[in-house]
């Protein structure tokens, strides 16, 4: 009965692993501000009360003004014609805590680390894109719900099953099926079994985008050129 007391349940379970949040950012805001500097903190801060529709920093930013955000697309970090789970997961980087919002100190995050971050700190900011969860790390679910949705928006499933392969043959196969095998896979090489759950950690993360094929698509902030991923065999 004591461990439900003044929260000791949660400290208990984040103890043994049962519960991680995520940490709240890859770089501190302060480091942040230096980095981009005076001019470019302004600039933001106009961007962030335009879409926010606010006076002030206060504001939250949801998805739809974050995707059509000027400051954003001046810099590369999303692009006209960028499919939704592209969007969303870079949105899912810069909000930090979870919240379903980003919030005027995650937005200057975001920023300098996707525009001006070390490798390693991309790196991290890259596992919080694929959080689904906001577990603090990868898991088979979250794996999953991104190539179903890459599928989805690449016109390979409609009504759960397989309209057209990029060779241009058709099969009669659930492609649902198909990429729970892919993932399956994956986290039989790269993942570690936990309680309920498979996961993967930030180095099992790294080495997966370092060394599978598969991770072409997710190397969003990591490499010049995004290799498209395939589901053809």
């Amino acid at each position: 009965v004591s461990l439900f007391r003044k929260g000791r349940m949660k400290k208990f379970l984040s103890a043994v692993g049962g519960i991680r949040s995520r940490p709240k950012y890859v770089l501190s805001f302060e480091e942040a501000e230096r980095r981009l500097g005076s001019g470019q903190v302004k600039e933001l801060g106009e961007c962030f009360r335009s879409c926010t529709e606010q006076r002030d920093l206060g504001g939250k930013l949801k998805r739809g003004p974050f995707q059509r955000c000027g400051a954003l697309r001046e810099r590369g970090i999303i692009h006209e014609g960028d499919k939704k789970y592209v969007v969303d997961s870079v949105f899912n980087g810069f909000d930090a805590d979870g919240k379903g919002y980003i919030s005027w100190e995650e937005f200057v995050v975001g920023v300098a680390v996707t525009t001006d971050g070390t490798p390693t700190e991309r790196l991290k900011f890259t596992l919080r894109m694929y959080d689904v969860e906001n577990s603090g790390f990868v898991t088979k679910s979250d794996l999953t719900k991104l190539y179903v949705a890459i599928a989805k928006e690449d016109g390979l499933i409609q009504g759960g099953r397989r309209q057209r392969l990029p060779s241009g043959k058709r099969r009669d196969v659930d492609l649902r099926q198909e990429i729970g095998d892919i993932v399956d896979d994956i986290f039989s090489r790269y993942g570690e079994q936990y309680p309920n759950y498979e996961r993967m950690h930030y180095f099992a993360f790294k080495r997966f985008l370092e060394a599978d094929e598969r991770a072409g698509t997710l190397r969003h902030f990591l490499e010049p050129e995004v290799v498209e991923f395939d589901f053809a065999e």
